[in-house]
């Protein structure tokens, strides 16, 4: 997480893209492996990381521009959730660090955007791309599957914006970098005749662990691999 004005300077940034109407910003959820509470590893959405921060999921958040604010949609932690994860920090505890001072219930996210509609706002969404959130739409909007038509010009202005890296960015994308490069020395190093390659994927993803880093994607690590074949027809 950056510093709060970073993620105030982003939405204002955003905002002035735009004369009225609001912005929809959709959260992921945790998806279960083989049932509910069993899930994969939680990725939040990369742009909802961008302007708002905050990585828990089932969140929603609107950037208002005709009143000039941003509300952030969510439920505090249940006595369950305190008893499996422990003590966290609260939703509007994690708000405050992002700059946001308005922190409201999930369920008034439909209400709220019912009267956005009502008033003939133009709310504003980018492509969803979870089946929850696609589902979300419809409810909170109420749509029909094909009635969902992401804003184009909102999409071109989160590109134009995220397009260009600020300092702290490049800084992280750096370390990145520096990670996977020691990966895939590590990888070069240790490989000899008769290893497997999940000796290999083990010992790469222990490393990014080690380093406070996890995967974008499965590694793939394998003798047989159609990019590697590739690589080799050009050499030669």
């Amino acid at each position: 997480m950056f510093e709060k004005e970073i993620y105030v300077h982003r939405r204002r940034e955003l905002s002035s893209k735009f004369s009225s109407g609001v912005l929809l910003f959709l959260g992921n959820i945790e998806n279960p492996i083989n049932f509910e509470h069993n899930t994969y590893p939680f990725r939040q959405d990369s742009s909802f990381l961008y302007y708002f921060g905050i990585k828990s999921p089932k969140l929603a958040a609107v950037v208002d521009i005709d009143a000039g604010e941003t509300l952030l949609f969510g439920d505090e932690m249940t006595i369950d959730d305190i008893v499996w994860m422990g003590q966290q920090q609260t939703l509007r505890e994690k708000a405050q660090w992002v700059g946001i001072a308005a922190v409201r219930p999930f369920h008034e996210l439909q209400p709220y955007l019912e009267k956005v509609l009502k008033n003939s706002n133009q709310v504003r969404y980018l492509p969803p791309y979870q089946a929850h959130n696609k589902l979300l739409l419809q409810h909170v909007l109420g749509l029909s599957i094909d009635q969902i038509k992401p804003s184009v010009e909102m999409i071109q202005a989160v590109v134009t914006q995220r397009n260009i890296k600020a300092t702290e960015e490049i800084a992280e994308l750096e370390k990145a970098v520096d990670v996977a490069v020691d990966m895939h020395r590590l990888a070069i190093k240790m490989t000899r005749p008769g290893m497997h390659e999940y000796e290999i994927s083990n010992a790469i993803q222990h490393l990014a662990q080690n380093r406070q880093m996890s995967f974008s994607y499965p590694p793939i690590v394998t003798k047989h691999g159609r990019y590697y074949t590739i690589i080799s027809n050009i050499i030669k």
